[in-house]
């Protein structure tokens, strides 16, 4: 897949833009504030034949805007961004992340740090006194996940797919403990 690291863009320039022609497309319509934690707006990303839609009248976490900014603006790293020889983070791992940050935001997730990793991904972080976890996205179908539950010495280790139910119980773990 092709790297988008040399074409600008960047989410406080507009509301609605093109990355690199038709690549990605971005689309952000407030509808209405509801407060402090949520609002509601449309929100489209495609590239080529895949669309992530989260759409009006859906309920959404304050972090949520600001989150999709910052893995988009991920694009604009350049071969060698960390001062030594870190990979562009590309479109291939830029969708899939902005798939699961989608999920995380429907299902009531807290928010999570976002990091680029020097191999071309993104990682998830959530850091709690009672838990760690990271999600590393490299592509659609590269996705590790690690958490350890610090009371317990319990942890886990390993791919999302084919069944992700260990990273997602670990949400919802994460998810009620929040607060």
């Amino acid at each position: 897949m092709s790297s988008i690291a040399d074409l600008p863009f960047s989410c406080e320039q507009a509301d609605n833009f093109l990355l690199g022609g038709n690549n990605i497309r971005y689309v952000k319509s407030e509808q209405r504030n509801l407060g402090d934690s949520s609002q509601t707006f449309a929100f489209v990303a495609k590239y080529g034949q895949v669309e992530i839609e989260l759409v009006d009248d859906v309920i959404i976490p304050h972090w949520f805007e600001s989150a999709i900014c910052k893995i988009l603006d991920f694009g604009n790293l350049k071969p060698g961004w960390d001062s030594y020889n870190a990979k562009a983070i590309g479109i291939i791992a830029i969708m899939p992340a902005l798939e699961l940050l989608t999920e995380f935001a429907r299902n009531g997730c807290p928010p999570p740090e976002i990091i680029p990793v020097p191999n071309g991904g993104i990682q998830f972080e959530w850091n709690k006194e009672y838990m760690g976890m990271e999600i590393e996205i490299i592509s659609p179908t590269k996705v590790t996940a690690y958490y350890e539950f610090f009371e317990t010495g319990e942890e886990w280790e390993g791919s999302m797919f084919p069944d992700g139910s260990h990273v997602w119980n670990a949400l919802k773990f994460l998810k009620q403990n929040a607060g």
